[in-house]
């Protein structure tokens, strides 16, 4: 009941701060302002289940685009956060999951765990501390769900953020502009600024009716001497209890010399936003990892350890679950019948050689 209390105060502060900076009477609010209040709201989201489909594609000259769909959910309970990507690979429609969870299975760990089918590769579930992977977002990427829409940069860039908010209020930029415009028939506050290197300008509107929320930001830069826009704009829905808008379609878009380079779709799915979230889904015993699974790094044993369906026991250990008993046993059945047969047919083919061998000495005989 306390937390409870507690959630609902938090948003009421966000929005109750958000109403002096946004009103439409009021004058118009400064930077320092408008971020915090965008910021404010965003933190006041402490747990989500989200579902997201992804829609990249990359326009290479003279060829055909290349279109890559995949989906991530997305789990998040305070300082705990997992990411599921599932991609649809090879001829025969097959699926990869890998999934990424920070503070997982034990404080201050990063679980991985991929269940990719190549040649010589094992399956396996690996742990590692936080403070070693924050610098390898492309290895073992997972961003905070309450980035989304938040950089003018594709879905899988936002694991390289430092913080979800990491745009809204930068310190090596130069000092912003903040001015009211109606953009897409509603009334927003634009704010333009440069960072460092000063090359690049940042363009960001706000619209006070979706918290205030970010709707859309630019990003523009010169680089090799062509000129990049990065863009994303986001859509907003109500969701549930919590009475918090949250994205539910971002469009990101990278244009080099005014030619589209490449954008992408993520189309969000919200499940829950503020409430319950099952704890389990942040332990190996929640993630779905196969009995058998090899695991690297685990922080209660120096030796490799082994996950049996129901618990981690050292490595070389029999796996007993159940289901992995029985498959274990029809195996092992179907090896010892496999050897009788082929035992069957070598002993049949020597008697059938002696045989013959026995029968065209007795005709020499005869001769």
């Amino acid at each position: 009941m306390h937390r409870f209390l507690a959630e609902r105060w938090i948003v009421a502060v966000a929005l109750s701060l958000t109403g002096t900076a946004f009103s439409r009477g009021a004058e118009t609010p400064t930077a320092a302002d408008l971020e915090r209040d965008v910021i404010a709201y965003r933190k006041a989201i402490h747990s989500a289940e989200l579902s997201l489909e992804h829609r990249l594609t990359s326009y290479p000259s003279g060829k055909d685009p290349v279109v890559r769909n995949r989906t991530t959910a997305i789990y998040l309970l305070e300082t705990k956060l997992r990411n599921d990507v599932t991609r649809i690979s090879g001829p025969d429609g097959d699926s990869t999951r890998a999934t990424n969870c920070r503070n997982c299975e034990a404080n201050g760990f990063h679980v991985f765990y991929t269940d990719l089918k190549e040649p010589n590769f094992e399956i396996m579930l690996e742990m590692h501390p936080v403070a070693e992977v924050l610098n390898q977002p492309a290895t073992f990427p997972v961003f905070d769900p309450r980035a989304l829409g938040m950089a003018a940069d594709s879905s899988p860039n936002l694991a390289k953020l430092k913080s979800f908010g990491e745009w809204i209020g930068r310190a090596d930029r130069s000092d912003p502009t903040v001015t009211r415009e109606t953009y897409h028939g509603q009334d927003c506050i634009r704010l333009e600024y440069r960072f460092d290197p000063d090359t690049g300008t940042v363009r960001q509107w706000f619209n006070p009716m979706y918290g205030p929320s970010l709707v859309r930001m630019e990003k523009e830069f010169s680089y090799r001497d062509m000129v990049y826009l990065d863009s994303v704009e986001t859509e907003y829905g109500l969701h549930g209890e919590s009475k918090l808008w949250f994205p539910s379609k971002v469009t990101y878009s990278r244009k080099r010399d005014g030619i589209v380079d490449e954008d992408e779709i993520v189309t969000v799915t919200v499940i829950s936003l503020n409430a319950e979230v099952d704890p389990k889904l942040f332990t190996i015993a929640g993630m779905n990892v196969p009995a058998g699974t090899y695991i690297s790094g685990h922080p209660i044993s120096e030796d490799a350890c082994l996950w049996n369906g129901k618990s981690i026991v050292p490595y070389g250990e029999s796996v007993i679950s159940g289901q992995s008993k029985k498959a274990s046993e029809k195996q092992g059945a179907k090896s010892y019948r496999g050897f009788l047969f082929l035992n069957g047919l070598l002993f049949l083919g020597l008697a059938c050689f002696f045989l013959v061998r026995f029968v065209r000495s007795r005709k020499k005989g005869d001769l």
